[in-house]
C-alpha cells in the first residue's frame, strides 16, 4: 500500500486538531504594494493550514487568489487582490471559518506614496498642523454658510455641529490629486474640544456685523485659537454651499 495512503489519516487527524486553534498571522512581507494588485506576498505564522484549500485570505474587503500552503501550519503565500483606493487595510486569514487577528497592510497609490512594493509607505499626516489648519477654516466657512442671516447662537452651534458630517469632509479632495480624504474625524474632534471657543468668536464678530462674510474671518478666528499659522492652509479652495 503506498505510504500517502498509510499517512492520509494522520494527515487528516492532524488537520481537524489544528482546525480547532485560531489562525495566527505574525507577519507580512512586504507589507506594502500597489493597490492594482497581482504580486505575491508571503504570510507566516501559525496555524495557517496544511492544504491550499484550508484557508482564504482578506485584504480589506477583497479576497486574495493563488493561496498556497509553502510550510504545513507556519507559512503560506497569496496573490494580493486589486482594490482601488483602498489605502490602509487589514489583512486576515480564514481557516475552517475561524479568522485570525488583523494584520494591517497599505494599498500603496499616488495618495498613500509608493507604488512599487517593498517600499516604505508614505501615508499622509493625520491630524497635522496644517491639517488642522485647512479643518478649521473649512468648519467656519460651512458653519456661516448654512446658518441663517438673522440666527442665532443655537443656530450657528446646531450649523457647526452638522457640517462636520458633510459631504465637503467625508471626501474631501487632497488639492492636486483624485484622492478623497475622510476629515469628518478630525472635524468633530476640532468641535468636540474647541467647539465653544469657536461659536464664541464667530458669533461676536456675527453681532457686530463688521465684514464677516468677507474672507478675513474664518482665518482670525483659526489663528487666535492658534489652529494656523502663517503658510499653514492647504492650498484648497473655501468650501462652496454645493457642500452641504
Amino acid at each position: 500500500m503506498p505510504l500517502l495512503l498509510l499517512l492520509l489519516p494522520l494527515l487528516l487527524l492532524l488537520k481537524r486538531g489544528a482546525g480547532m486553534a485560531p489562525p495566527y498571522v505574525g507577519a507580512i512581507e512586504p507589507h506594502v504594494g500597489p493597490d492594482t494588485g497581482g504580486f505575491t506576498v508571503t504570510i507566516t505564522g501559525r496555524n495557517l493550514g496544511f492544504l491550499d484549500i484550508d484557508c482564504v485570505v482578506k485584504f480589506g474587503p477583497a479576497l486574495a487568489t493563488d493561496v498556497h500552503v509553502t510550510d504545513s501550519w507556519d507559512k503560506l503565500e497569496a496573490k494580493v487582490p486589486t482594490c482601488p483606493m483602498c489605502g490602509a487595510v487589514d489583512v486576515v486569514v480564514t481557516c475552517g471559518g475561524i479568522e485570525s487577528n488583523a494584520v494591517p497592510y497599505v494599498m500603496t497609490n499616488e495618495c498613500y506614496g509608493p507604488t512599487h512594493p517593498g517600499e516604505q509607505s508614505l501615508l499622509p499626516p493625520r491630524f497635522s498642523a496644517r491639517e488642522n489648519c485647512t479643518v478649521c477654516m473649512d468648519l467656519v466657512h460651512l458653519t456661516m454658510a448654512a446658518a441663517a442671516d438673522k440666527t442665532s447662537y443655537q443656530g450657528l452651534q446646531s450649523a457647526m455641529q452638522q457640517a462636520c458630517y458633510t459631504v465637503h469632509f467625508r471626501k474631501w479632495l487632497v488639492p492636486g490629486t483624485k484622492c478623497e480624504v475622510d476629515l469628518s474625524d478630525a472635524c468633530r474632534v476640532l468641535v468636540g474640544t474647541m467647539g465653544s471657543m469657536l461659536l464664541d468668536s464667530i458669533w461676536s464678530h456675527w453681532e457686530s456685523g463688521s465684514g464677516y462674510w468677507n474672507g478675513v474671518l474664518p482665518n482670525h478666528v483659526c489663528s487666535v485659537l492658534q489652529k494656523c499659522a502663517p503658510g499653514a492652509m492647504l492650498d484648497d479652495p473655501p468650501p462652496s454651499t454645493a457642500d452641504l
